[in-house]
């Protein structure tokens, strides 16, 4: 029998904090291989099932970390285990995120799960499999670091380690450390390798990617519905066609844009009556101008000596008068 405790703190609030990592694995663990449901036990939440040819229990102490060592001790005390038979899953500061090492015995390097099993248990000779979640680099930020949730960036390489422990247990399980963790670094490395760790001062990690520069869209020349096109005209190139802009200058003709079949505005001819507009009678040497009226305009023609003015009304015309 192999006793494998998942370290962390109970309260739902608390599930996805740093320092529940313990907890994360030993799910993921459960899971993997088809262990029993949980169940309450020894002061915590244990799962059994087997690994190889090894029976393991895996416990979640209920206890909160500071007293992990009281959930530990009842259930090793049952099973008449060794220190040697006992494994500590745990967060650790001094390993980049992603890393894992697995030793026995050591110092609790101010971990108070670790600081508990090995008081109450009476030594520090027992396995740990070390779980890195970086360091923030400032020892006064340590404790909001480890009671913070995973940022969101996290996530993936969170789940990649979870899988690559859980696959890797029945190495651990058979004795064989060093193999386990071959087989987590190459999982991880084959998944993406993780984020080196918090910048100083909270920064985010060292693998988040840039962000992406926003598009010229200028450059790019493109426009959407209702959005004017930017002025892309260099200096000497060819200006926009006069007469497609329907701009006209002086002496310049405007453009006719009158589509076929459509009606063409009205021009005056000479000899031809336009309602409402009075023609004024021109006279030149021999020629008459003809009489045109106009609303409440006359004008009369000037006749020479010996000859009438034509009328300027062709056949079928009519002139509008005014009462």
């Amino acid at each position: 029998m192999l006793l494998w405790v998942g370290l962390g703190n109970p309260e739902p609030g608390m599930a996805r904090q740093r320092h529940n990592i313990g907890f994360m694995v030993v799910d993921r663990i459960a899971a993997r291989h088809g262990f029993s449901p949980w169940r309450q036990r020894f002061r915590g939440l244990v799962a059994e099932g087997t690994l190889g040819n090894q029976r393991v229990l895996l416990l979640k102490p209920q206890t909160y970390m500071n007293d992990s060592g009281a959930s530990v001790q009842p259930a090793a005390g049952f099973f008449k285990l060794e220190p040697a038979a006992i494994t500590a899953f745990h967060d650790e500061l001094d390993l980049a995120p992603g890393k894992v090492r697995v030793k026995r015995g050591g110092g609790a390097a101010g971990h108070n799960g670790l600081r508990s099993m090995d008081r109450i248990l009476g030594t520090p000779e027992y396995w740990r499999v070390r779980l890195g979640i970086g360091h923030p680099g400032d020892k006064a930020r340590v404790h909001g670091w480890v009671l913070g949730d995973f940022h969101k960036t996290d996530a993936a390489w969170l789940a990649d380690l979870l899988d690559a422990v859980a696959d890797a247990a029945p190495m651990l399980a058979g004795g064989k450390p060093e193999d386990m963790m071959t087989r987590i670094a190459l999982l991880t490395q084959q998944a993406g390798a993780p984020p080196a760790g918090p910048g100083p001062n909270g920064a985010k990690p060292d693998g988040a990617k840039p962000r992406a520069a926003k598009s010229d869209i200028a450059k790019l020349n493109i426009t959407s519905p209702g959005t004017a096109k930017p002025d892309t005209t260099k200096p000497g190139a060819a200006k926009p066609d006069i007469a497609k802009l329907n701009i006209t200058s002086p002496g310049i003709a405007k453009p006719d844009t009158a589509k076929p079949g459509a009606a063409k505005p009205d021009t005056i001819k000479p000899g031809i009556a336009n309602p409402g507009i009075a023609n004024p009678g021109i006279t030149g040497p021999g020629i008459t101008g003809p009489g045109i009226t106009g609303p409440g305009i006359t004008t009369a023609a000037r006749p020479m000596a010996g000859r009438t003015a034509p009328s300027a009304a062709e056949p079928g015309d009519t002139k509008s008068k005014e009462p």
